[in-house]
């Protein structure tokens, strides 16, 4: 009779709300993965800029320098 009115058994609708929590606790975890994953990324990408800035102004002093000694 219940399944011709529509209504869910209390059973079953216990189980699609465990199988629903068990998604969503589920795509949580891997939230966290991707979001401790994506600080790492940003960390590493602003340590490179930090070595290409360096390598930028090490080149600039360079150049001064190359530019000074053709001058003399």
């Amino acid at each position: 009779m219940a399944a011709s009115t529509g209504v869910v058994p209390h059973d079953r609708l216990t189980e699609y709300l465990d199988l629903v929590k068990g998604e969503f606790e589920a795509l949580q975890a891997e939230c966290i993965v991707i979001k401790g994953q994506r600080d790492e990324f940003e960390k590493q990408i602003q340590l490179q800029i930090q070595e290409i800035a360096l390598i930028r102004q090490s080149l600039y002093e360079l150049e001064s320098q190359h530019a000074k000694i053709r001058n003399e």
